[in-house]
């Protein structure tokens, strides 16, 4: 949390912040919290998580990492490599659904607090 709350002090502080999972946005939105900083009005907090995340009460802006989707496709790609270990696999690309939140918001005009 004192990380984040000197980063948020800074004149050059940052608008937005993706944290790689749920449990890494909490020093960032209590550390906002101390400072007086706006989530999302003056800091959009992002996260990727497999469902819908929430902290404080507040549901977190979170791209859904389709797990079971990349599970099912990790195996049947397995399987194929075993069957035809000489083929040269396809890589897949999955998309992943956004999940609108509540802590992300276009930066603010004024970074005056």
């Amino acid at each position: 949390i004192e990380y984040w709350c000197e980063v948020l002090r800074r004149e050059d502080r940052p608008t937005a912040v993706i944290a790689y999972n749920e449990m890494l946005t909490h020093p960032v939105i209590q550390a906002a919290i101390m400072c007086g900083i706006n989530v999302p009005h003056d800091l959009s907090v992002v996260t990727f998580h497999h469902e819908p995340a929430g902290i404080f009460g507040v549901e977190l802006s979170t791209w859904l990492i389709p797990f079971r989707k990349i599970g099912d496709i990790a195996a049947e790609m397995l399987v194929q490599k075993i069957q035809h270990p000489e083929e040269v696999l396809a890589n897949r690309i999955l998309s992943f659904d956004f999940h609108e939140g509540k802590t992300r918001a276009p930066p603010s005009q004024s970074k005056s607090l």
